[in-house]
């Protein structure tokens, strides 16, 4: 038995109207999708979320608020690819900023870039963040519970150290033991990038922060520095002989510390 073969007139009148059916973005297979989302959301550059906060720079579009559906997709790509950077945040603009993009977007974060902890005591006697480290610190654990990725340049606190003080390799094992514990105390964090300048920290520094598990990646000064260190050093207001006091007839010796032991090994 033999079809029916359809006219020409009628094959032409098909096409027509296969063509001129709209197609919706959902319509649009998934994949396709990601690709729509990951050229309108990703940035080669971190998004500071200071700005953020304060509507200084948005970067918002108008893909997260077409509907719901695709307000969850996109916004998987806008904080699950991105970098933010909270360096310049202080702890209530770090808590506004979690309270506005809520839970749940939290939650796709998984790359960010800090500030160094900053130490409130650095001495042979006691090695203790500031109050703002351990605010910044407890917030970003506590809403970014699928961090994967941890960016962060080393401060002026340590890299000012040099290996003629005394008790010098003990303070830098405490301090940096400290900095990786409460790096680590977030389960899901895999790297942590150190950035240092090729004529900053000592090659000890370097060392301790190797054996943390850290990536050092080493940097050549850029013109202007000096500004931008004493700038650093007036925005956190650093005083050299409050952090590493005098007090070394306590007796410490160079070689307790230098060992496995207060690496957490």
């Amino acid at each position: 038995m033999t079809g029916i073969a359809q006219s020409p007139e009628r094959d032409v009148a098909s096409t027509q109207m296969a063509v001129n059916t709209p197609i919706g973005f959902l319509d649009l297979p998934s994949e396709l999708r990601n690709m729509i989302y990951d050229l309108a959301l990703f940035h080669e550059e971190s998004i500071d979320a200071c700005y953020n906060c304060y509507g200084r720079e948005r970067r918002t579009t108008g893909l997260l608020r077409a509907n719901q559906l695709i307000y969850r997709e996109a916004s998987s790509v806008l904080y699950g690819r991105n970098c933010f950077n909270f360096v310049l945040a202080e702890p209530d603009q770090l808590a506004s900023f979690f309270k506005q993009i809520g839970p749940n977007n939290a939650s796709y974060i998984q790359h960010v870039s800090i500030q160094f902890p900053q130490f409130l005591y650095l001495n042979p006697e006691d090695v203790a963040f500031q109050d703002r480290t351990i605010k910044i610190l407890a917030d970003i654990q506590k809403s970014c519970v699928n961090l994967r990725a941890l960016t962060t340049s080393l401060g002026y606190s340590l890299a000012a150290l040099t290996p003629d003080l005394p008790g010098y390799r003990g303070v830098i094992v405490k301090a940096l033991e400290l900095v990786n514990a409460f790096f680590r105390a977030n389960p899901s964090l895999r790297d942590i990038n150190v950035h240092v300048y090729n004529d900053g920290p000592s090659d000890y520094i370097k060392t301790v922060m190797e054996r943390c598990g850290w990536t050092v990646s080493i940097t050549e000064r850029e013109e202007g520095w000096e500004e931008e260190w004493e700038e650093e050093i007036r925005y956190v207001g650093y005083d050299y002989g409050d952090h590493y006091s005098s007090g070394y007839e306590y007796g410490f010796d160079e070689d307790d510390y230098d060992s496995d032991y207060y690496l957490g090994r």
